[in-house]
């Protein structure tokens, strides 16, 4: 959560958005803080409902945590995804807003200059990239990685008046042929 919270300042969002949406996937019914929300805010609503005490299913459930909005979930939307499981970040794909969200005290700028370096040669390996951060800068291991396992694929066909398209998710592990996570319609 702390990564999130990053990632909300370098776009310019509230990071008091945090604490809600902690609040709305751990288990119990104790606000983080005051800018935090529990079940019993969310009964107040026009419509009531329950804090999800679940991990986040779809980005678009972020649209009933206190303080999201579409606004938000637009800005949001381009640098987040959900998975089934926990993930590394693959700093070989990942925006530069990521990068500086995941290691601590580093900024925009510096990120950026971690993309450019890889628009010439990937990092082969976490010691590549761990290399190149700037001095006095660490990136969590575990929250790292230099390839991906899940890979989301869109297609679209259009014909005349007729247009149809899905998305799906497909994992891969080890040199086993991806398998079908999920599968929608667009």
């Amino acid at each position: 959560m702390r990564a999130f919270s990053r990632l909300l300042g370098h776009l310019k969002l509230p990071e008091s958005l945090t604490p809600a949406l902690v609040d709305w996937m751990d288990a119990d019914e104790v606000p983080q803080n005051e800018d935090s929300a529990e079940s019993a805010y969310y009964a107040t609503r026009a419509t009531p409902y329950r804090a999800a005490n679940r991990t986040l299913v779809n980005l678009n459930e972020l649209l009933r945590v206190k303080g999201f909005d579409h606004d938000v979930l637009a800005v949001l939307r381009p640098f987040v995804t959900l998975l089934p499981g926990r993930t590394a970040v693959n700093v070989n794909t990942a925006r530069p807003e990521v990068l500086a969200a995941l290691v601590e005290r580093m900024s925009l700028n510096e990120a950026y200059a971690l993309a450019a370096k890889r628009e010439r040669a990937y990092y082969r390996n976490l010691q590549d990239f761990l290399q190149a951060l700037p001095t006095g800068l660490a990136a969590p291991a575990d929250m790292i990685a230099v390839s991906s396992s899940y890979f989301l694929v869109q297609a679209r066909i259009r014909h005349e008046r007729l247009s149809i398209g899905s998305h799906a998710l497909f994992h891969r592990t080890g040199s086993s042929p991806p398998a079908l996570v999920w599968r929608a319609e667009i």
